[in-house]
Order: structure tokens, then C-alpha cells, then sequence
């Protein structure tokens, strides 16, 4: 595991990056959940829609703890892609709340990628 004190790129759009993805899982995972508990008891699709929410959040502190760009990169684009599917949703039902929200995670999510995509590479590990 790489340390940041060993790897100073690390420290500027690294953490920025890894927390906007944290919240971004943490508040799809929780919708999936609300919806789940709510009017979505025993439906199919929220059943689904929870998995696949809860397996995103996990895989983000995974990342963090290994430090690896490469792993925080792919699932902050794949976080940026869901909130922006969502915000297309919004769009879809005439909510404003729901196409805005998950559209400033979404470009928030793209600025933090391409401020992390950015740094200069560790040319200790390619996955760093």
C-alpha cells in the first residue's frame, strides 16, 4: 500500500476526488435503500438497483485504502456516469430536483477526474 507521505501526488486531487466519489456512492446507495424501504417493499427493481448501489460504495474505500489512482479514477467515472443517467431521469419526470442534484455530482465527479487524471504518474506502480 502506498503511503502519501512516499507519494506526494497523492496528496492534491487524490482526496478531493476520493471524497466528492464517497458522497456521490453514499447518497445513491441511500436513495436506493429509502426507495427499497419505502413504497419499493419487496419490488425486484429496487432489490437490484440496492446491490448494485451497496457493491459501488464498497468498492470506493477500497480504492482510498490502496491508494490507487487508477482504481479512484474508474469508479469515480462510473459514479459520474450513474448521477448522470440519474440527472437525465430527472429530466425525463419533470423534476428539477432530481436533474439538478445528481447533475452538479455528476460534473463536480468529472472536475475532481480530470484535476486527478492531471497529476503526473508514480512510476513506482502503474496502478498508482
Amino acid at each position: 500500500m502506498a503511503n502519501s507521505k512516499h507519494n506526494p501526488e497523492l496528496t492534491g486531487a487524490f482526496w478531493p476526488c476520493a471524497i466528492i466519489t464517497a458522497m456521490s456512492a453514499l447518497v445513491s446507495a441511500s436513495f436506493s435503500i429509502a426507495a427499497l424501504l419505502g413504497g419499493g417493499k419487496g419490488d425486484l427493481f429496487a432489490m437490484y438497483a440496492l446491490s448494485r448501489s451497496i457493491s459501488l460504495l464498497l468498492v470506493v474505500p477500497i480504492t482510498i485504502w490502496f491508494r490507487s489512482r487508477f482504481g479512484l479514477a474508474v469508479i469515480a467515472l462510473t459514479m459520474a456516469l450513474v448521477q448522470l443517467f440519474d440527472s437525465l431521469v430527472g429530466v425525463h419526470i419533470h423534476d428539477s430536483v432530481k436533474t439538478y442534484g445528481p447533475l452538479a455530482f455528476a460534473l463536480a465527479t468529472f472536475a475532481s477526474i480530470a484535476g486527478l487524471l492531471r497529476q503526473p504518474e508514480s512510476s513506482s506502480n502503474p496502478l498508482h
